[in-house]
């Protein structure tokens, strides 16, 4: 009597709460979800992404009648017609028939039980990585340390950083960048002033706050999750991205001597920044974030250098010459016992860039005998000393000091934006080697890869720059790719143009530390839109697997829109390790292209340790079907995930929903099922409820977990266009509103 009561009771509340949510959503449903259903409506299954020609339509004069005549028609059908009749007088009362009738009669299903814990794989043991570590890629201090000293590994001015305003200006003036010590006092931004400038900026959108909360209504659907979510987008916070105004630049060294003699390398930079956005440049759009100015990292600019006055042209002789030696002592062709490998470590100009061009590997080469024997040897010693004692004894420490703590900070921390200059200009010195590209040098590799690791955020939201970008695309955006491991970095060390052959084992030791630090601690990997397929040099999913299999304490990991196929999936999961990623608790496989193969190859991970703590697993708006949804049942029975099952625009139907809801029992104590917007049928969302009831007791937040359109002829349809369109969205890596 009283479970009869309360359930009267749960579908009254029903009733006049519904009217309020749809009520309540109803604007942001015409702006958001009605456009996706356009979409969907006039594109097929095979499509991928937004339509450039569809984006055109955000022009203002477009907006407002697109909006008028194709958005809103579509939410009034859809919202009032279909879900105020449906879901509100039609649905509820019915379900609740079928739930009685099955309660008195049960359903013919059969319950799955959960396996002996101690009969499945343990996740093997891993060495975690040094949280402090990780810390250092996303915390500030660790910036401000850098530049202001830390007492032990950096001393104050070891690294200065100038003003992107004053680099402009001299770019506008056809000047040429000065080494540091050359540089004038107002070039420069010290720590207080990037200080002041962190702080004044403006109050904006929290993205994050708004992804937490959509995180809880997933983990929990609910009334009260919802209107969390709901609000969130009313969050202002300071600074919401948490981004720090400091910009580091990555760009090849045109000389040995001078990274840019003549300024031709300047220009372009600047000229490229200034048209980015829309010709708002860099620096309006820092502006419009509230930074008024930006500092700016270059080498050359940033840490002591050698004079290039003191360089003489005999000096790029024995550099080429020691090239080809070191390069065949790399490739294996020269013995161990080479006098080359006794080469000193470098102790000179660059560690960052002359690596590609250095000047002392081949200096070292001979000793100042040697070199006396020569003719003009005693003016080439006389020379040399000169050049190498251009930079003090406590200027080539500081160069030291920047090299080894902190190179690897201004290109991999999260708050700093990277600017890859992977163009060179159409006017270059002469003899210079055009074949040394961006993509064959050793130490832009590493920065930019550096700069994928995954600290970095992939989408900012109130800040409209992006926090990887390449000149040489029109949107400003670097092409993103997916972080390259140790091993990885190896081989495409072993393909790059290496003058000194010590450098290549200095980068790549500095780039080991770098990334087992990053990824070993990082918590969130979101690459969502970005195309995951098999056979792509950078974005593959084997490529992928290599990278999680370092991801000691991911927690989040996000794939929406990564056009995952049944292949992909299986060639991601094959290429996981026995127990990796043993801290995941959320994993976002939605809005792929996948089906009931992909799902199996998916799930059957968990039976080799994968995930162990995994507690929600999210596959919506991917079409896996009644099959598909039998295989996450089989992995409920196993206890993953443990929390909540996202299944929305999945396509199941009733069999489907009965085999998850024979799988609940065995599932966590705390898990829910997500199933909305299936073409599940009365028998179905039957099932669901009680098998929710039983584990919660009654709750509102059911009806919402099972919510359907499946009794009227269009609704079906039109649930599928959402889907589709939406996944389309993501496809595109971003949210649009037409």
């Amino acid at each position: 009597m009283a479970t009869r009561l309360l359930r009267s009771c749960v579908a009254l509340v029903s009733v006049l709460v519904w009217p309020a949510i749809l009520l309540t959503v109803f604007p942001f449903a015409v702006l958001a979800f009605s456009p996706m259903i356009a979409l969907g409506l006039c594109s097929s299954d095979s499509a991928v992404g937004i339509p450039p020609a569809l984006l055109a339509w955000r022009r203002l004069p477009y907006l407002i009648p697109t909006m008028l005549f194709v958005d809103l028609p579509i939410a009034v059908l859809f919202f009032l017609v279909i879900a105020l009749f449906e879901l509100l007088f039609l649905r509820n009362p019915l379900i609740l028939a079928v739930y009685s009738r099955c309660h008195a009669s049960r359903l013919p299903y059969r319950q799955l039980t959960s396996p002996d814990a101690e009969s499945g794989l343990h996740a093997r043991e891993r060495s975690r990585a040094n949280s402090n570590d990780g810390a250092r890629y996303h915390e500030h201090a660790s910036i401000w340390a850098a530049l202001e000293g830390d007492g032990d590994m950096v001393r104050p001015g070891d690294v200065r950083l100038i003003s992107l305003n004053w680099l402009l200006a001299l770019a506008e003036r056809g000047g040429v960048l000065p080494r540091r010590q050359d540089l004038p006092e107002e070039a420069f931004l010290s720590s207080a002033q990037l200080r002041r400038i962190e702080q004044s900026a403006r109050l904006g959108f929290n993205s994050a706050g708004s992804g937490e909360a959509f995180e809880r209504f997933i983990k929990e659907p609910s009334p009260s999750s919802f209107l969390g979510f709901f609000m969130g987008f009313f969050g202002r916070k300071r600074n919401p991205d948490g981004l720090l105004p400091i910009v580091s630049v990555s760009y090849c060294w045109l000389e040995a001597a001078h990274p840019d003699r003549e300024g031709r390398q300047l220009q372009l930079l600047c000229r490229k920044l200034r048209g980015l956005y829309g010709g708002r440049g860099l620096l309006g759009a820092c502006r419009e974030y509230g930074f008024s100015d930006m500092g700016v990292f270059l080498d050359w600019c940033s840490g002591y250098q050698k004079d290039p006055a003191q360089w003489r042209e005999w000096m790029s002789a024995a550099v080429e010459a020691a090239a080809v030696k070191i390069q065949a002592l790399l490739r294996g062709r020269l013995s161990r016992g080479n006098s080359l490998l006794d080469l000193p470590r470098r102790d000179s100009h660059t560690a960052r860039h002359q690596y590609e061009a250095l000047p002392d590997g081949a200096l070292t080469l001979r000793g100042s005998g040697e070199l006396r024997e020569m003719e003009g040897g005693e003016r080439m010693v006389a020379e040399r000393r000169a050049y190498e004692e251009s930079r003090s004894g406590e200027e080539k420490a500081a160069f030291g000091r920047m090299l080894e703590n902190t190179m690897d900070l201004w290109y991999t921390h999260a708050s700093v934006t990277v600017v890859l200059l992977t163009q060179l200009p159409d006017e270059l010195p002469a003899g210079f080697d055009r074949s040394r590209t961006y993509d064959a040098r050793g130490w832009t590799t590493f920065e930019r890869c550096s700069a994928e690791l995954g600290a970095k955020p992939a989408c900012l939201g109130f800040a409209k720059w992006k926090l990887v970008i390449d000149v040489a695309s029109d949107d400003g955006g670097a092409q993103r790719r997916l972080p390259a491991t140790p091993e990885r970095m190896a081989k495409l060390l072993a393909a790059c143009r290496f003058t000194n052959g010590a450098d290549s084992s200095t980068v790549l030791t500095l780039y080991e530390k770098t990334a087992k630090a990053v990824l070993g601690t990082v918590e969130k990997l979101d690459y969502r839109g970005l195309p995951i397929v098999r056979g792509d040099a950078w974005t593959s999913p084997a490529l992928l697997a290599e990278a999680l299999n370092y991801c000691e304490s991911l927690r989040y990991l996000g794939l929406g829109g990564a056009r995952l196929d049944d292949e992909g999936v299986a060639e991601l999961a094959a290429g996981l390790e026995d127990g990796a990623l043993p801290a995941l608790e959320s994993l976002i496989v939605a809005s792929n292209r996948y089906g009931a193969r992909g799902v199996g190859a998916l799930c059957g991970v968990f039976h080799r340790g994968v995930a162990p703590t995994l507690q929600t697993l999210a596959v919506g708006f991917t079409p896996i079907g009644d099959e598909g949804a039998a295989a996450l049942a089989t992995a409920l029975a196993t206890g993953k995930p443990s929390h909540a099952l996202v299944l929305t625009f999945c396509d199941v139907g009733d069999e489907g929903a009965m085999a998850v809801a024979a799988a609940l029992p065995a599932a966590g104590q705390g898990f829910r099922v997500t199933a909305m917007w299936n073409p599940i049928g009365l028998t179905g969302q039957a099932a669901l409820l009680e098998a929710l009831e039983t584990k919660h007791g009654p709750q509102l937040g059911h009806a919402l977990a099972v919510m359907q359109v499946s009794l009227l002829p269009m609704s079906t349809s039109l649930v599928r266009a959402w889907g589709r369109g939406w996944r389309r969205v993501e496809e595109s890596g971003r949210v649009i509103i037409i």
